[in-house]
């Protein structure tokens, strides 16, 4: 069972929405990861099999330093960095 953005990423890989070998790297900023990303928080955590019991960045009362799986930071940078769409992430989710 994998969360459900490494299942988001995968599926955009597999339609070639994100190209592993092309990407530029960007380097980690937490600010970009701590933007209200609405359509994220609901279309990707809101589907994840962890979110319930395992899922502390989703958590009621999350830890201070809780973050969000590698799957939603990829996805989150990618968007801010105009590399990927909501309509491409929410088109991932659903399929």
């Amino acid at each position: 069972m994998a969360c459900q953005g490494a299942v988001v990423v995968e599926r955009l890989v597999n339609i070639n929405k994100i190209v592993p070998s092309a990407l530029p790297h960007f380097p980690r900023d937490q600010a970009i990861i701590n933007l209200p990303y609405r359509h994220l928080n609901r279309h990707v955590c809101g589907m994840c099999p962890f979110r319930i019991h395992d899922c502390d960045f989703q958590a009621e009362i999350p830890p201070d330093k809780a973050e969000p799986c590698g799957g939603y930071i990829l996805l989150a940078i990618l968007k801010h960095n105009g590399l990927l769409s909501s309509t491409d992430i929410m088109g991932a989710c659903l399929a």
